[in-house]
C-alpha cells in the first residue's frame, strides 16, 4: 500500500476498524528504510478482544504539505466516497450557521471544517470529464454512497459544497 502521508495512514486505518468493531488501536512504530523505500509502520493490540493489528505503507517520494493527505495525485489507500463520508462527518459535528456555534467552540469547528474541505479537494483529484468515474469507489461505503448519490460526486456540486464550507470557515474568524 502506498501512503502519501500519516495523516492518510490514520484516516485509512480509521475507516479499518477491529474485528470486534473497536476503534482501530494500531499506532505509529516509526519509518523505517527497505528496498521499497521508506516504510511507515503501525501496529496495536485491541485492548477489547485482544486482536493484534498491523498495517505498513510504502510511503510516497512525492512529500505532501503538512496540512494536506498527499500531493496532487489522488489516493491509493481510499476511495473518494470515502472521502467524502469522512467529510460529511466532520461537517456534522457543526450547525451551517457560524452565529450557531459558541466562540469557545470555534478553533475546534474550524479545524474540522478545514479537513472536510481537504477531504473533498481529495474527492476531486478522482475527476474525469466533470466527474468522478464509478471504477474509482473501491470501497463497499464509497460504492453504496456513489449508488445512492451519484450526482454529489460532479464537479460542479462538489465545488458548490467546497464553496460553503469555506465561507463557513472564513465566518468563523481566525
Amino acid at each position: 500500500m502506498i501512503a502519501r502521508s500519516s495523516r492518510e495512514c490514520l484516516l485509512y486505518m480509521q475507516f479499518h476498524p477491529c474485528v470486534c468493531g473497536a476503534k482501530n488501536p494500531a499506532a505509529s512504530q516509526g519509518v523505517h528504510s527497505t528496498a521499497d523505500g521508506l516504510v511507515a509502520r503501525y501496529a496495536g493490540t485491541c485492548p477489547r478482544c485482544g486482536h493484534v493489528h498491523t498495517f505498513e505503507f510504502v510511503l510516497d517520494a512525492e512529500t505532501p504539505p503538512f496540512d494536506a493527505y498527499g500531493g496532487a495525485r489522488p489516493s491509493q489507500l481510499i476511495c473518494p466516497g470515502q472521502f467524502a463520508l469522512h467529510s460529511d462527518q466532520l461537517a456534522a459535528r457543526w450547525p451551517a450557521d457560524a452565529a450557531a456555534i459558541p466562540v469557545s467552540k470555534r478553533g475546534a469547528a474550524r479545524e474540522d471544517l478545514s479537513w472536510a474541505i481537504r477531504d473533498l479537494e481529495e474527492v476531486a483529484k478522482f475527476f474525469r470529464d466533470g466527474a468522478v468515474p464509478e471504477d474509482a469507489f473501491t470501497s463497499e461505503a464509497g460504492r453504496v454512497l456513489y449508488r445512492a448519490q451519484p450526482g454529489r460526486f460532479r464537479s460542479a456540486r462538489m465545488g458548490a459544497r467546497i464553496e460553503a464550507y469555506r465561507r463557513l470557515v472564513a465566518a468563523l474568524g481566525g
